[in-house]
């Protein structure tokens, strides 16, 4: 199974019609790295900082294991958006590393690292629309 994910912005009122999609990031399959690297490296749906809201945070909308569907409300997305706007590529490989441990190769390592900059950014870039569209 292919573990990507997919950001979808929602204004106040959209947050009232779910449905309503304002936009979204696409993650691939860095969002598993990701909320690794800005958490305490498990894979867990208890958001306790606005860093583990990131991915895997707030109200989860689907019950099951085949998809992971996290409602984040607007005033979630700013605190989010605050915590990790200071993060760089770097602070995310240095994180990484220690979760991956069979990473020998410099080609493999080198993948991820793309991989996991590619989504991060998008991850940032999505949480700074709001500020972007003068939504407080």
């Amino acid at each position: 199974m292919a573990c990507r994910g997919v950001y979808f912005a929602l204004t106040d009122e959209d947050a009232k019609r779910v449905l309503a999609v304002a936009g979204d990031a696409e993650t691939d399959k860095a969002w598993d790295a990701m909320h690794r690297c800005l958490t305490d490296g498990r894979l867990s749906f208890e958001a306790d900082t606005p860093r583990a809201m990131c991915v895997l945070g707030g109200r989860q909308l689907h019950d099951g294991d085949d998809y992971i569907v996290s409602f984040v409300t607007p005033e979630q997305v700013r605190q989010v958006a605050a915590a990790i706007r200071d993060i760089d590529e770097t602070w995310m490989r240095q994180r990484y590393l220690p979760f991956q441990p069979t990473i020998m190769a410099s080609h493999s390592l080198r993948t991820t690292a793309v991989t996991l900059g590619v989504g991060f950014r998008a991850c940032r870039r999505f949480t700074r629309k709001p500020q972007q569209r003068g939504e407080q």
